[in-house]
């Protein structure tokens, strides 16, 4: 599946032979779990938010070195959810948008595996990946300079879409693809 990754979030969506299974339960290796209760960390280098709109409590974590944080889900509408935030991997939003170009045009080439489209959430680009056989999908999608990246381990195109516009607080009906 072609996705362009958070440096917080693992680097492969999808395992190959080489690699292991994601750990949906502990999302960074030696992460600082937070209190539900507690207030987002002061010390990233972003202002965190936290997500809007998810029918379930989150386990927050911080990542091993506070450039991250996690918030993981087990949503009766969504399932297993997992919305990480942290600093733009591009920063710059005309690069981003040619980055989710680009991803979006090579998703059609012969030898691509699952698919790739730039969708609308919040008001924003973003770029939706899924994998070929779509039972997983992801959002890429920065707004007021933080990246967020949604996705769980069984999270069809329409349902990850859904759930990254409840997350940052819009309306939560699913939002057409606009290119693909």
């Amino acid at each position: 599946m072609l996705a362009m990754l958070s440096s917080a979030t693992p680097a492969a969506f999808e395992p190959t032979r080489d690699e292991p299974q994601l750990d949906w339960d502990h999302w960074f290796p030696s992460a600082t779990a937070l209190s539900a209760n507690a207030s987002l960390p002061t010390t990233l280098p972003f202002t965190p938010v936290e997500p809007q709109s998810i029918d379930a409590t989150a386990a927050r974590y911080l990542s091993p070195n506070g450039d991250a944080i996690a918030f993981i889900y087990d949503s009766p509408t969504y399932g297993r959810l997992v919305i990480v935030e942290a600093l733009p991997d591009i920063p710059d939003p005309t690069m981003r948008a040619q980055s989710f170009s680009n991803q979006v045009a090579q998703s059609k080439l012969p030898q691509a595996f699952g698919s790739a489209s730039i969708v609308s959430i919040a008001g924003e680009m973003a770029l939706l990946t899924s994998s070929e056989d779509l039972s997983r999908s992801m959002v890429e999608v920065v707004k007021n300079g933080v990246q967020f990246s949604v996705l769980g381990p069984s999270l069809q195109p329409s349902v990850v879409v859904e759930a990254a516009t409840a997350a940052l607080g819009e309306s939560t009906s699913t939002t057409p693809p606009l290119s693909s």
